[in-house]
Order: C-alpha cells, then sequence, then structure tokens
C-alpha cells in the first residue's frame, strides 16, 4: 500500500487488514501502514515528540506568513 500524501483526513481499516495489524510485530507496522508509525516508550514521550511537531510547524508557517490551526485527536489501539 503507497503513503498517503498531503493532509490525512482518516483512514479505515477492514476488519482483515486491522487484525493483521495488532497481530504483527512493531517493528513492522511502518513498513505495512500507509501512514508513519512511530512507536515511543512512554507517554511523555508522545507528548515531547507531538509538541515538538506543533512548534515545528508554527515556526515554518510563521516564516511563510501562514496561520497555524491545530486540532488533534488522539486515536491507538487500547489493550484492556
Amino acid at each position: 500500500m503507497p503513503r498517503f500524501k498531503g493532509v490525512i483526513r482518516n483512514v479505515i481499516l477492514s476488519k482483515e487488514d486491522m487484525e493483521k495489524l495488532l497481530s504483527m510485530p512493531l517493528h513492522e507496522t511502518d513498513k505495512w501502514s500507509p501512514v508513519e508509525v512511530v512507536v515511543l516508550a512512554k507517554w511523555e514521550d508522545v507528548g515531547r515528540a507531538l509538541a515538538k511537531a506543533i512548534i515545528e510547524k508554527i515556526k515554518k508557517n510563521n516564516a511563510a506568513g501562514k496561520p497555524s490551526t491545530f486540532i488533534m485527536l488522539g486515536v491507538m489501539p487500547v489493550l484492556l
């Protein structure tokens, strides 16, 4: 599956693809996924990576004279 380009609005997985995603080793998910997959060890690392990405985008937009608006909803598989 080729990687998406531009803005990703949503990704819908079939039941079979979701089962594959949840059963594959973590190191294989990035090769399989149409979007970049980054596995981080701690929630604090996730927060730092997200903050850094936002800061870099704001700096880039500011330099280009463009506004920056972010709406993010974190979604991930949760094991219960």
